[in-house]
């Protein structure tokens, strides 16, 4: 019951608060490039959702199917602070070379998703805590080998750091009001 001890009182609050703060954007505002993030809101919830598809549940996936991966094998040091201080270092971990999300149509398809994403969520927290204590661990690029409930655990990790940079794009893009329209929403505040 760990992966839903983390689904229940760790990722579930923080994925219904990113799902309400989607009623204070207008679509402008979803799109809009600012100083203080190379993304937009609507990069960073696809980022979110759609990241942790590709690369955490297939990581997990991997994990109980036992491929890919293999029964030995460690953390790295960033890995061991990651999981020791249940949160990513405050320095930038640099992300795969090139990498920008994909910007979600506006907020209506972003809530959508997001519900998608919860649900999932809950589902894949009943298939890791039903692969119990495996010790088959799969290779994530900076962390080292990680098993299933480490994988799942990582998400919540990975999902709080957005919401601080959903935050802080938020500072500046919400000083604008929700229906404003941009002259140009692309352009950098």
């Amino acid at each position: 019951m760990e992966a839903e001890k983390i689904y229940q009182q760790d990722f579930l609050p923080k994925a219904k608060y990113l799902l309400k703060e989607l009623d204070y954007y207008g679509n402008s505002q979803f799109r809009k490039t600012t100083e203080v993030s190379k993304w937009t809101i609507g990069q960073v919830y696809h980022h979110i959702i759609q990241g942790t598809y590709d690369y955490h549940f297939k990581a997990i996936h991997n994990c109980i199917e036992e491929k890919g991966g293999a029964h030995k094998g460690g953390k790295t040091l960033i890995g061991l602070l990651v999981f020791t201080f249940n949160s990513f270092p405050i320095f930038k971990i640099k992300s795969a070379q090139n990498y920008t999300p994909i910007q979600i149509e506006n907020t209506s398809k972003a809530k959508d998703m997001m519900f998608g994403f919860i649900k999932e969520m809950q589902k894949l927290a009943t298939e890791v805590d039903k692969n119990g204590k495996s010790r088959y661990k799969v290779k994530h690029r900076i962390f080292g080998r990680l098993t299933a409930l480490e994988w799942y655990s990582l998400i919540e990790i990975h999902q709080r750091r957005h919401i601080k940079e959903k935050q802080r794009i938020d500072k500046v893009i919400r000083v604008f009001n929700k229906d404003e329209v941009f002259e140009n929403s692309s352009e950098i505040v």
